[in-house]
């Protein structure tokens, strides 16, 4: 499976390029970084992240906000900027541009 090439590049930090009549040879990837998101879980078409590539990963999780959290929270940092007179203009008030 292709995310298996990823755990290799992790393990290994790089590939081996077989071509046919030639002896297998490691190419090295270097300054590479993993940047990768996914589904809440398995199930529904969506595969488990195994073990062996998980240890290489930092795992974050989140909770989605219902809405009147949403409300609130977005409701005070505008109330602060407008209280401060922040929403003035675009460009940050005086002479921005």
């Amino acid at each position: 499976p292709p995310i298996e090439l990823l755990r290799q590049l992790l393990d290994g930090g790089g590939w081996y390029d077989v071509k046919p009549g030639a002896s297998p040879a490691f190419r090295t990837l270097q300054d590479v970084q993993v940047l990768a998101a996914m589904g809440p879980s398995a199930g529904g078409g969506r595969n488990s992240v195994s073990g062996r590539l998980s240890r290489h990963l930092h795992v974050l999780a989140a909770v989605e906000y219902d809405e009147r959290a949403l409300v609130a929270i977005f409701e005070t940092i505008v109330t602060a900027h407008l209280e401060r007179g922040d929403a003035s203009e675009p460009g940050g008030g005086e002479g921005g541009g």
